[in-house]
């Protein structure tokens, strides 16, 4: 689940991502107005992004079985300020967090990514896990 604040101080929320990669960028595509906070929720943990210029997130998928269909095996949150991105890695295959920063335009492997929001950065960015 993620929790997205905005600056406005209104609050959208996504309870469950989808076993659809179209499905879960439809609900990322609906966030439409200035976010100051970024939450995901995982396994007993919340993971927190905020006062970032544009935020993104990336969810990887593992094919399990033709049964059992695809698994989320990472969800990457990524953070801009300047011109670094701060991105934190949720492994949940391996059962391990992992932070990186890279130069926007090479955030995701080496590669860019697309479907930034923008953020508010009006303090200090950062994130936290509880």
């Amino acid at each position: 689940m993620y929790k997205i604040i905005y600056d406005d101080g209104n609050i959208y929320q996504v309870e469950k991502l989808h076993p659809s990669v179209s499905m879960n960028q439809e609900q990322w595509d609906i966030i439409n107005k200035p976010i100051r906070r970024f939450e995901y929720h995982v396994n007993g943990k919340i993971f927190i992004m905020e006062n970032y210029e544009m935020f993104n997130h990336l969810i990887e998928y593992t094919h399990i079985s033709v049964r059992k269909g695809l698994i989320i095996s990472k969800i990457t949150l990524m953070g801009l300020h300047g011109n670094i991105v701060t991105a934190i890695v949720l492994n949940i295959k391996k059962k391990r967090i992992e932070e990186y920063h890279a130069k926007i335009g090479q955030e995701y492997n080496g590669g860019i990514s697309t479907g930034w929001k923008k953020g508010t950065c009006d303090k200090s960015a950062g994130y936290s896990i509880k």
